[in-house]
C-alpha cells in the first residue's frame, strides 16, 4: 500500500520513522472508537492468533467502515497508557483499501506490511520455508534449509469468504508449487531445475480455497525408501517428536508426518 493511497494521522504520541515500526491494525465496525471495544478486540487478537504479540500494540491502527470521520471516546487514554501506544486512524481514499488485512504489521514511510512469526524447524521437517514478503526491505519466494519456517498471522485472513481461509500446510518436495523448486530432496536434481511457474492441481485448489503454503517437507529422495541411520545423504531425516525422538519417521511422507505431529502452528 504506497502512501498516495492513504493518509495517517495521529491522535497521540510520535508518528513513524524511517525504520519499520510495529503496528496494530484493526477495522472499526461503526465509526465510534471507544476504550472497552478496544480493549475486547486486543483479547481476542491475543487469543486468537499465535503470530500477534504486545508489542505491535506501541502503534493501533485503526480503519473505519467508511470514509466518513472516527468519534473518539474520552477514555481511550485508559489504552494509551496500558499498552504505552499510540493510536492512528486510517483514513482510506478509495473502497479497495477497506480489504486491507488486520492484525499484526510493520509501518514504515513506504506502505504497510504484514507481519511474520519465524518459528524454528526443530524436528527437521522442512527443506525450505516459503514466503511472499518477509520483510519491508526483502522479497523472495523460498529459502532452503534455514532452520525456521515463516508463518502469517491467521489475523490477516479475518473477513476473507474463502472456506479454508487461513489454513496453513507445508507441501511435499515431490509435489509442485509455484515460485519453488521441487527437488524430491535430492540436492542435485534440485540444482539443476528451475522454480515451477505453476502449482500442481492439487496445490492450486487449496490455495483457491484460501490455503496458505509455508513450506516444502522433507521426502526420502524421489520418494523412495531410506533408512535413517543409512541412507538419508542429502537431507537430515526429520526427527519423530513422539517417544523419545529418534523413533523412524518412516516413508517419504516423514518431513509432512513430523511437522504435523509437532507443530500447533502447521494446520
Amino acid at each position: 500500500m504506497k502512501p498516495e493511497a492513504w493518509a495517517i494521522s495521529g491522535t497521540s504520541g510520535a508518528g513513524f520513522g524511517s525504520s519499520a515500526q510495529p503496528a496494530a491494525i484493526f477495522r472499526l465496525p461503526k465509526n465510534f472508537l471507544s476504550a472497552a471495544w478496544l480493549f475486547n478486540m486486543i483479547n481476542v487478537y491475543m487469543r486468537e492468533d499465535n503470530v500477534f504479540e504486545a508489542s505491535f500494540l506501541s502503534r493501533i491502527v485503526i480503519m473505519g467502515n467508511s470514509l466518513g470521520d472516527v468519534t473518539l471516546s474520552h477514555d481511550l487514554d485508559r489504552v494509551l497508557e496500558k499498552y504505552n501506544a499510540s493510536i492512528f486512524l486510517l483514513k482510506p481514499i478509495n473502497k479497495s483499501l477497506f480489504e486491507f488485512s488486520v492484525g499484526p504489521h510493520f509501518l514504515t514511510r513506504d506502505g504497510l506490511y504484514k507481519a511474520l512469526k519465524l518459528y524454528p524447524d526443530t524436528q527437521e521437517a522442512f527443506i525450505s520455508m516459503y514466503f511472499e514478503r518477509l520483510t519491508y526491505t526483502e522479497s523472495g519466494y523460498e529459502v532452503y534449509r534455514s532452520g525456521y519456517v515463516a508463518i502469517p498471522s491467521r489475523l490477516h485472513s479475518w473477513g476473507s469468504q474463502l472456506p479454508l481461509a487461513s489454513l496453513r500446510i507445508g507441501v511435499k518436495d515431490m509435489i509442485d508449487v509455484a515460485g519453488l523448486k521441487t527437488g524430491a530432496s535430492n540436492r542435485a536434481f534440485q540444482s539443476f531445475h528451475p522454480p515451477k511457474e505453476t502449482s500442481a492441481p492439487i496445490v492450486q485448489r487449496l490455495i483457491d480455497l484460501g490455503v496458505i503454503v509455508v513450506g516444502k517437507t522433507k521426502t526420502t529422495q524421489f520418494a523412495l525408501g531410506e533408512e535413517p541411520t543409512a541412507d538419508w545423504v542429502d537431507e537430515l531425516c526429520p526427527f519423530n517428536p513422539r517417544g523419545d525422538g529418534y523413533q523412524t519417521t518412516e516413508g517419504s511422507s516423514a518431513g509432512s508426518a513430523a511437522a504435523v505431529a509437532a507443530y500447533e502452528w502447521l494446520d
